[in-house]
């Protein structure tokens, strides 16, 4: 547990003082994890993790992309891989550069180091099949080959401005008591909390942005915008913290389920959201699922999908969009306005009050990346939020340092980028722009290769 693992860092700091150190616990694991956030102040060196993201960027990408923010928290410090994927169970390699691609998105996301596991493909045990970067005899294989890309390309990286340590200007809040609950009542919470953290994760993916992941318990930066979804428990500290947050005039977005249960886990007797109802100004009367056959309309947009046969909601009316979820709640406004509608529903979609110098924003749906995206838009000018690099859909992009820009290529096709998405300064006509992986100059535009990754930089 948390306790042991500060104990166990001061034992190695009384055996090897000065020495940097980390670990890839499995904080996360279902039934044996523990409460990361609520200790890693007290062990954490190096913040570290196996990295195991299968081979294409999509959910568990996402989700594990997640568990990495959460990992780094506010240590300010860069990420250790000191596991990477090589192989996995049964599956030698696919597709070549996969590999190389992911471990050039760790670096695009504050890492440092990258371990392979495993070296040799183990002779026994539960892992034998479990492939590395030398088979079971001994001899080199793909991966081998891939890895040696990698070590290459970060030895030309080395001299630019890597570790990307970049200074978040938003926070998501992560509790993983809210996980445990979850958990314990999956007739009413049918959204796993893993899935509500990676449908976070695809907002930031998707907006080319950074963010940290941080305990309401203990946050340490200054943020302008805190996000905090589908945080089923809430705790009077927790509740304290965020109403400090918004009375000195910061921003926060609350989505539905979150502050259903206290600290011990029993359901609030009072107005949800529990402890913050004057801070959202608003009380939840109700909610509804939009799989409840029962309540579909005559001109309801049904779907059938992996989650089943359901209702989409629409959200607003002059430019109206659809979002796909299986939970909403009816909200009493009582300081609260409304800021946008479910117009089919006639209800509250999202509400907004004032609360000493700052807003607080309530979405009435279960965690949903296009919702949150769709608010960021429109907070982002207000806010004063810097803007992630508006790229083609598949990339992922950073400034790393003035003058320095990292894209990576996420996709199996071949993708072209204009300069003109860069900073106004450096996209003129009279930049130069040298790639560093590829060691030549391009001129208006970069095309990457499936999984491939440039560092440009301007003279």
């Amino acid at each position: 547990n948390g306790k042991f693992m500060v104990k166990l860092a001061r034992t190695v700091e009384a055996c090897a003082p000065g020495i940097p150190y980390s670990s890839n616990h499995y904080a996360e694991k279902e039934n044996l994890g523990f409460d990361y956030m609520k200790y890693y102040g007290s062990f954490v060196d190096y913040p570290g993790m196996g990295f195991y993201p299968g081979y294409q960027a999509g959910d568990q990408y996402l989700f594990l992309s997640g568990v990495h923010y959460q990992r780094i928290a506010e240590t300010q410090k860069p990420m250790w891989c000191l596991e990477f994927q090589t192989g996995s169970k049964g599956i030698m390699h696919r597709p070549y550069g996969a590999l190389r691609m992911h471990a050039m998105l760790c670096l695009l996301n504050r890492t440092q180091m990258i371990l392979g596991w495993t070296w040799r493909s183990m002779l026994g045990g539960e892992e034998q099949y479990l492939y590395g970067l030398l088979s079971h005899d001994g001899v080199p294989t793909v991966n081998y080959r891939e890895y040696g890309q990698i070590a290459a390309d970060m030895k030309k990286l080395e001299q630019y401005a890597f570790p990307y340590l970049p200074s978040p200007e938003v926070a998501v809040s992560y509790d993983y008591d809210s996980d445990w609950v979850i958990q314990y009542s999956p007739a009413q919470f049918r959204m796993s909390y893993k899935q509500i953290m990676t449908e976070v994760q695809r907002v930031f993916f998707d907006r080319n942005q950074d963010m940290n992941v941080v305990n309401l318990n203990d946050i340490r930066g200054d943020y302008k915008l805190l996000i905090i979804p589908g945080q089923v428990c809430m705790s009077r500290k927790e509740a304290e913290a965020v109403r400090q947050f918004v009375s000195r005039g910061g921003c926060v977005i609350m989505t539905a389920c979150s502050a259903t249960v206290d600290e011990h886990g029993q359901v609030f007797s009072t107005p949800r959201p529990g402890y913050l109802e004057d801070v959202f100004g608003i009380r939840v009367a109700g909610f509804a699922r939009t799989d409840e056959e029962w309540s579909f309309s005559a001109d309801s947009d049904i779907v059938r999908n992996e989650k089943g046969r359901h209702e989409m909601l629409r959200v607003g009316r002059k430019e109206p969009f659809v979002i796909d979820v299986l939970y909403y709640e009816e909200l009493e406004l009582v300081t609260a306005e409304e800021y946008v509608e479910f117009p089919d529903k006639k209800l509250c979609a999202v509400s907004v009050n004032i609360y000493g110098k700052g807003k607080a924003y309530y979405l009435a749906a279960e965690t949903n990346a296009d919702m949150i995206k769709w608010i960021l838009e429109r907070l982002t000018p207000e806010l004063g939020l810097k803007q992630g690099i508006k790229v083609p859909e598949g990339i992922q992009a950073r400034q790393i340092a003035p003058g320095q820009y990292f894209f990576v290529n996420t996709t199996a096709d071949e993708i072209t980028i204009p300069f003109s998405c860069l900073n106004e300064a450096d996209s003129s006509e009279t930049a130069v722009e040298y790639g560093v992986l590829h060691d030549c100059c391009y001129k208006g535009s970069l095309s990457l290769k499936p999984y491939d990754a440039e560092l440009v930089i301007y003279k």
